[in-house]
């Protein structure tokens, strides 16, 4: 959602349809990725908040003041409005993963066994409008890295089976993280897309 969808979706009222869709219970939550300016943002939630269980938005520590995404502010909207957050682009496409030495260097000093990717994801996490942080992996080492930052350790899951009893679909989330885990520290290698 930017300024050119937004006078679209007011153009062919798509909120009035989303919002007839939810209330007949063809959606369950409805929300919209953000990319623009706090100012759009609080117009869009100021008319149609009541329609939007969510919002997805940016929010990265580079991103933070930068002018032309503003994740500070922008968070302070979805604030404004009570709604949560979904994040996008905590580490900025790889970027803060990628640190130049010296930047490394502090983040090593701090904490020498966390890597670049967790300070990134700590950061978007730890906002209280955060619910949710999409951090787009691409190995298995950058899942069991990710995954140590919610359970404290990579290759266990923790066994409480919140995530089955949450999942719609009823997967034994418990047991295919469990042979993930076996499969990783066996050596075995995964396949990977194309």
């Amino acid at each position: 959602m930017g300024t050119n969808v937004y006078e679209k979706c007011r153009k062919y009222d798509a909120f009035g349809f989303a919002a007839r869709e939810k209330a007949e219970g063809k959606i369950r939550q409805l929300g919209i990725s953000f990319h623009d300016t706090p100012e759009l943002l609080d117009e869009i939630l100021g008319q149609y908040a009541g329609i939007f269980d969510f919002i997805q938005l940016q929010v990265n520590y580079a991103d933070w003041e930068q002018p032309n995404v503003q994740s500070r502010r922008c968070l302070e909207i979805a604030r404004k409005y009570g709604k949560p957050v979904t994040v996008m682009e905590p580490c900025k496409g790889g970027t803060l993963v990628n640190l130049p030495d010296e930047a490394e260097k502090l983040l090593r000093a701090y904490a020498p066994n966390a890597s670049n990717a967790s300070w990134a994801l700590r950061f978007a996490a730890s906002q209280p409008e955060v619910t949710r942080v999409l951090s787009g992996m691409n190995t298995m080492e950058q899942v069991l890295d990710n995954t140590a930052l919610t359970h404290g350790k990579a290759s266990e899951c923790i066994g409480c089976g919140q995530c089955e009893k949450a999942c719609p679909q009823h997967l034994p989330i418990t047991e295919h993280l469990k042979a993930v885990a076996a499969r990783f520290e066996a050596g075995s290698s995964f396949p990977t897309r194309k």
